[in-house]
């Protein structure tokens, strides 16, 4: 069923079909941002502060990438920082510490000091970040209809799905209001702005940090149908055509922000409203107990967070009347467990003025209230202190070697205990959400700049790909999934073998110079250097260098040098360059030639068991000694 209302400024209904279109990038600059997204909050720690993770692209070479942020509203500006350095890996990540705030972030690359590339974030925060759960009350009715944010600050993600599909959650983020379309959902899974709204502009005008509310309420549930599609149960006495246990409803949005969005930004707790259908089926204290301390225990082990918050409403009032037992079950979860605190109280408003129906809190007055009492739960706990709170997870690292055949391994480091790949975005029949229940029927795609990946290109934790982009998610045994940076390559080679020149024979104790050459990338030496000439003082003996060319993400195949180092050669030596000061001594079994220069202090001697050879270029200066002796060496 559907309410007609008389809405009041800032509060909308949906009437129609409303569908966004996708802008799919393709194009590569030199540093690119993939993370964070635009509008995205983190979830803080109990100091007010946290790091916003980072995560980048590159077509050109860079040996740094720095970071900074600057106040928008709320918070301190950063100076420049390092936040990432060049390696092996075909993307770069890093992360930055900031306070409570919301934020223009920079990001910028650096070659030899010189920068080669940047890139910004208009908007990101470092605020609070929590997910709803339960019936209409949490939910709202009609889609579209409620009160918009008015502050910049409050964010959500604008899909609405109850197909509950793992390969088609769509990641992004928006400002808590649509003046155009006058449509905002709260994904994964809502679809109406409800009294969410007010309470984003309450919490941000009471902490000034910026807020992001995932949305995983269902309308017109009961607790155990909760702790049934949590446990992967059968659903008993369903009497909701709408509800789907097929679609892992009504719990599947839920546990989407605690296994996928979650592991991005992190979260502060659940808040929890459900109780009026309870109340209409007689549902016992102990029995709303024992199926909401299950649904809860449960959540922590989908999240990974053993002391994950919930706040936990007292809602049981339909047709204007509170149900004791309802209200006992809910007081009894709160009192029994330390990380469950004491939410709104919404059975105190009763009549018309709150409720037009007599169950929902659907008047202007009824929202505000609603907003309200949630707020001051949250500072008389004081949750933001006494709850510990779910940080964004670290990118998966993901290694990279190329073949000869332009292409690229990439391998997952780590054990985990599910993979999925993902080399392409969703389809619009992909991405496509959809939601039907009691009050509405509709679809949507995810909006423009959305991130809504396919994941089901491999399932291994290795697979070799030509050039594209790639991501991969990894799963812990929670089932929780962390991400890899994307990873753009527009193009996979591997470079020529570069070239090596220096000498072949070195006197003992003395130091030789290697050169590279014929490398349009970046060198690297076998002693690990990374410049193009290198200096080197070998041990005696057969000493071998090596040296590889990389391009952007490929390394060429490997030349080698070989240096004998000795005080007595058993080969033909060859003396180039200027002698070692103050003295010098060459010594082989065989013929020894030379162009060197012997310069003023220095006391040269060769010693040559067959024949010396002075060769054009040779010098001894004024205030030398030179000495050429046919004297064979042990």
């Amino acid at each position: 069923m559907v309410i007609g209302l008389d809405l009041s400024s800032g509060m909308r209904k949906l009437f129609f079909f409303f569908l966004f279109s996708l802008v799919v990038f393709t194009a590569y600059t030199q540093i690119s941002l993939s993370f964070p997204m635009e509008r995205m909050v983190f979830q803080r720690s109990n100091n007010n502060t946290g790091l916003i993770r980072i995560a980048g692209n590159f077509t050109v070479e860079y040996d740094s990438i720095m970071a900074r942020v600057e106040v928008v509203n709320g918070g301190q500006n950063t100076a420049w920082q390092k936040i990432a350095e060049r390696n092996d890996r075909p993307y770069f990540k890093g992360a930055l510490q900031v306070t409570g705030g919301w934020y223009t972030l920079f990001v910028e690359g650096y070659k030899n000091g010189v920068s080669i590339g940047a890139d910004t974030v208009q908007r990101v925060g470092m605020g609070e970040v929590f997910a709803l759960a339960g019936q209409s009350n949490a939910a709202g009715t009609t889609a579209g209809y409620g009160v918009d944010a008015q502050d910049d600050r409050a964010n959500v993600v604008n899909f609405s799905s109850r197909e509950n599909d793992d390969n088609a959650w769509a990641v992004g983020f928006s400002q808590m209001s649509d003046p155009v379309s006058g449509f905002t959902s709260i994904g994964p899974s809502q679809y109406a702005m409800w009294n969410w709204g007010i309470f984003a502009d309450l919490m941000v005008g009471q902490f000034n940090v910026p807020v992001l509310i995932y949305g995983g309420a269902y309308a017109g549930t009961e607790v155990h149908w909760w702790y049934e599609s949590a446990y992967e149960l059968p659903l008993t006495g369903v009497d909701n055509p709408h509800i789907d246990p097929s679609k892992k409803q009504p719990y599947g949005g839920l546990k989407a922000i605690l296994q996928y969005y979650s592991s991005f930004t992190g979260l502060r707790a659940v808040l929890w409203h459900q109780g009026e259908s309870d109340s209409y089926k007689g549902t016992t204290a102990q029995q709303y107990k024992f199926f909401l301390q299950g649904l809860i225990s449960k959540s922590r082990e989908h999240s990974g967070a053993a002391t994950l918050a919930w706040m936990v409403a007292r809602a049981s009032v339909i047709y204007n009347t509170a149900y004791s037992s309802i209200r006992q079950g809910q007081n009894e979860t709160i009192n029994e467990d330390v990380n469950v605190f004491t939410g709104a109280d919404t059975d105190i408003f009763l009549g018309t003025d709150y409720r037009m129906d007599g169950t929902h809190l659907n008047t202007s007055l009824g929202l505000f209230k609603h907003a309200e009492a949630w707020r001051n739960a949250i500072i008389g706990t004081n949750l933001l202190t006494n709850s510990t709170p779910v940080l964004a997870e670290d990118f998966l690292d993901v290694d990279l070697v190329c073949n000869v055949n332009n292409e690229a391994n990439l391998t997952v480091n780590g054990i985990f205990n599910a993979y999925a790949w993902s080399n392409r975005d969703n389809t619009d029949g992909e991405a496509t959400g959809y939601t039907s229940d009691d009050y509405n029927s509709f679809s949507m795609l995810p909006p423009t700049g959305y991130l809504r990946r396919n994941w089901q290109y491999d399932s291994t934790n290795s697979v070799t790909v030509p050039a594209g982009t790639y991501m991969v998610n990894a799963r812990l045994a929670s089932g929780k999934r962390v991400f890899s940076p994307l990873v753009q390559m527009a193009s996979i080679q591997i470079p020529p073998a570069p070239t090596i020149s220096g000498p072949t024979q070195l006197l003992q104790d003395q130091s030789a110079t290697l050169m590279g050459s014929n490398c349009s990338g970046s060198y690297l030496w076998s002693t690990g250097s990374r410049v193009s000439e290198i200096t080197v003082s070998p041990p005696p003996g057969n000493v071998s260098y090596s040296l590889s060319c990389k391009g952007l993400y490929c390394y060429s195949a490997s030349t080698s040098h070989q240096l004998e180092v000795s005080d007595c050669y058993g080969q033909s030596l060859g003396v180039i360059g200027t002698a070692p000061s103050p003295t010098a001594l060459y010594r082989t079994q065989m013929t020894l030639t030379s162009s060197q220069k012997v310069n003023s202090g220095t006391d040269a001697t060769y010693n040559s068991g067959k024949a010396i050879v002075i060769n054009p270029g040779f010098t001894a200066n004024s205030g030398s000694i030179f000495k050429a002796e046919i004297k064979n060496c042990p």
